[in-house]
């Protein structure tokens, strides 16, 4: 399968696990975020073969991002609560794991901080450690600035975007364990504010650019992670600000709702659709079939 394509259908897992998410819908959440990282892994495969080593550190902190995730994920479904959310309040081991395994939390939530800043530094010290070597990486000369081949900046918005849910994770670790005056929350939520905005600019920019060289299937996957971001950065402001455990900012939290149901609406187009550069190898695999048939009549 098309790589571009694998990508799209991880994007709906994403999505679907942040709607799961912040829709306290466990039976929604983990499963997609399970799925998304079996995508992840099925890429890594794919890349493994015929990758450059920069998709393959692209696609390793995807992965990372992603479990640390899963660590965030869970611990607010079992812990956030009196109770477990969702179906997990129905199952025994949850309520109890609820009841007495309270300090768990923090460290789930320290857990979850750690894999996705580990990362997240790990990718920043390969970009700097071989940035006069990624454009040899790359087969494309389009080049963004006259700085970077195009193909590499594509793949850029993973920084701000692991930078904000980093952020996020541990401003809402500290108003747990200091409380919402904290000033080290106010300056995550600075940072994480500059990095979902930085992200957001970025996937426009992308898709604006992908949509320009006529790659439709790919615009909509940006425009896709676009919807997803800008949801994901709402929703983020609307937490924060109302704090641990305070009942959510109706609007703000509707328009996440919006956002993530359309960049999933956004999502399934990009799966289905054969992208450009099936077409182009597909005509120039027939292009050269029929010049072989016509040159062996000749």
């Amino acid at each position: 399968m098309d790589i571009s394509r694998l990508w799209s259908i991880a994007l709906l897992a994403f999505v679907l696990h942040d709607l799961g998410w912040i829709l306290l819908k466990p039976s929604l959440a983990l499963p997609a975020c399970l799925f998304g990282i079996v995508i992840l892994a099925v890429i890594f495969k794919a890349q493994f073969r015929t990758g450059s080593r920069f998709d393959k550190a692209v696609v390793c902190t995807a992965l990372g991002w992603l479990v640390g995730n899963l660590f965030w994920n869970f611990a607010e479904f079992v812990w956030e609560e009196d109770e477990p959310a969702g179906s997990l309040r129905k199952i025994k081991f949850f309520r109890e794991l609820n009841r007495n395994s309270q300090d768990m939390y923090a460290t789930f939530m320290w857990t979850a901080a750690a894999i996705m800043m580990l990362s997240l530094a790990c990718f920043l010290i390969y970009c700097v450690v071989n940035c006069g070597r990624l454009s040899d990486q790359s087969d494309d000369r389009r080049m963004v600035c006259r700085i970077m081949p195009e193909q590499i900046y594509l793949e850029l918005t993973l920084i701000p975007w692991v930078i904000m849910d980093s952020g996020w994770t541990v401003a809402v670790l500290l108003q747990v364990q200091i409380g919402n005056d904290a000033l080290d929350v106010n300056s995550l939520l600075l940072i994480s504010s500059i990095g979902g905005v930085v992200a957001i600019l970025m996937e426009a920019d992308c898709a604006r650019r992908r949509w320009k060289a006529g790659d439709r299937s790919d615009a909509l996957l940006y425009i896709g992670e676009l919807f997803w971001v800008l949801g994901n950065t709402i929703w983020m402001l609307e937490d924060v600000f109302t704090g641990h455990g305070e009942d959510d900012y109706a609007p703000a939290w509707w328009m996440a709702v919006c956002l993530f149901v359309a960049a999933a609406l956004t999502a399934i187009p990009a799966i289905l659709h054969i992208s450009d550069k099936e077409f182009v190898d597909k005509s120039i695999e027939d292009t050269e079939a029929d010049s072989d048939y016509s040159n062996s009549q000749a």
